[in-house]
């Protein structure tokens, strides 16, 4: 949810295509890499799984326990992985963006 607008974004993949919706536009709708690029962070899922599975991927580097940060698509991510809350925070530095992931049994 994006907290200035109340928009709720979600995102699917569909065969090799990324489709997104929001709550403004609730059908489902392809959109490219470049222009999914320009709402911020982009994690490709085999390194989302990666995360998830505590096998974080070679250029992400340990700043402290939990943190952990990346500049491989040129600007500064940063992530939280609470494996206790089975809860992931994603920050976009350059766009100051977050996404927060939390995964339910």
């Amino acid at each position: 949810m994006h907290a200035a607008t109340g928009t709720v974004v979600e995102l699917r993949w569909h065969g090799n295509a990324m489709q997104i919706r929001d709550n403004q536009q609730p059908a489902w709708r392809q959109i490219e890499l470049e222009k999914l690029s320009e709402h911020g962070i982009i994690i490709p899922p085999h390194e989302l799984a990666a995360i998830l599975l505590g096998r974080m991927p070679a250029h992400f580097r340990q700043k402290s326990g939990q943190i952990w940060e990346s500049r491989e698509s040129g600007y500064l991510i940063r992530l939280r992985w609470q494996k206790e809350l089975r809860k992931l925070t994603i920050t976009d530095m350059k766009h100051g963006r977050k996404a927060v992931l939390i995964i339910q049994p």
